[in-house]
């Protein structure tokens, strides 16, 4: 195959880029990734949803097969906050490096893995 007929392959990955999910785009507007191969899961139904005139709050909800201890320590080093036991959990609290505060739990689910949950207030 020639190189001609590869380019337009090459750039098939390329197209659609950016936030694939509506957890992608949450988590990037409150300064995080997602934890590698972790699943959004769906919000608790009285998620409270607080809002100033300049702020809205942004939360993100996902899961992961890997330990709370793991997920935790991962977004320590990502965000510069140090991971709090909390019981069997941890949370993160405070300013990250990207400038926003962040609140997180990070807590085991029954059986294995972790259950996440991240908010930050943004500028609206």
């Amino acid at each position: 195959m020639t190189l001609k007929r590869l380019i337009p392959l090459l750039a098939l990955p390329l197209i659609g880029c950016g936030a694939s999910s509506s957890l992608e785009a949450s988590a990037g507007q409150i300064g995080i990734s997602i934890y590698p191969g972790a699943v959004e899961v769906k919000a608790p139904e009285k998620a409270l949803a607080t809002t100033t005139p300049d702020e809205k709050n942004v939360r993100v909800y996902f899961e992961s097969s890997d330990s709370a201890k793991k997920v935790a320590d991962y977004y320590a080093k990502e965000t510069g906050i140090k991971a709090v036991t909390e019981g069997e959990g941890f949370s993160l609290m405070g300013k990250t490096r990207k400038g926003f505060f962040l609140i997180m739990g990070v807590e085991p689910k029954a059986g294995s893995g972790s259950k996440v949950t991240a908010m930050a207030l943004v500028a609206k």
